[in-house]
């Protein structure tokens, strides 16, 4: 992969259990951060919006990264032809240099003790804690996430709110491009959420 301008995947993630044979983050650095951010400010018109977006669609862009220089956005738009989403967002561009996938989080402690056994709404608040964990090990925040995947054991549409408010206590008001999936298991018997999340950054880990 260094031949396509990316370092060999680097894996981190001290803060959570380790699982055998999972690796709980994987990092992709591409090379030349600089030009990087010279494309980026190039891409986007005085408004912040991409160039050659429709100023009809909604976009939102804002530094993803709270450290240094801006060297990465992730632009939220939400296009007309589509509904007006609650609480996620439609799709999210991104640019930067590094690529952070966070295996999927269920709701166990640091030894893989099971946090709120039957209770999925408290599992869905552990689920997404241990995912900021994972990426703030790769030098991220719940603000560089662009895109989650959250599994939910027996889903019924009556638990919406209250899975939507128990990501809100951890992700606050930032609202990646979002998939919910009703599935009948999950890996053990007693896991009743699992979330998976992609973050993208520029500033080198710690």
């Amino acid at each position: 992969m260094a031949g396509a301008g990316l370092t060999e995947p680097r894996r981190v993630g001290p803060r959570l259990r380790l699982c055998g044979g999972t690796t709980h983050v994987v990092v992709l650095k591409t090379l030349n951060a600089g030009r990087t951010w010279v494309r980026r400010r190039s891409r986007l018109d005085a408004g912040g919006i991409p160039a050659g977006l429709s100023p009809t669609v909604s976009a939102e862009t804002h530094p993803a990264s709270t450290s240094g220089e801006p060297n990465v956005t992730l632009t939220k738009i939400n296009p007309p032809a589509l509904p007006v989403p609650m609480g996620y967002t439609q799709v999210v561009a991104t640019e930067g240099s590094r690529t952070i996938y966070v295996a999927g989080q269920v709701s166990v402690d640091v030894v893989g003790n099971v946090v709120a056994p039957g209770d999925v709404i408290g599992q869905a608040r552990r689920a997404f804690t241990n995912v900021k964990s994972a990426v703030e090990a790769a030098g991220a925040t719940v603000e560089d996430i662009a895109k989650v995947t959250w599994y939910v054991v027996g889903y019924r549409s009556e638990l919406l709110p209250q899975l939507a408010a128990a990501r809100r206590v951890v992700f606050g008001d930032h609202a990646p491009a979002s998939t919910l999936i009703g599935v009948a298991a999950l890996a053990n018997p007693d896991y009743l959420i699992e979330v998976e999340a992609v973050a993208v950054i520029d500033a080198p880990p710690a």
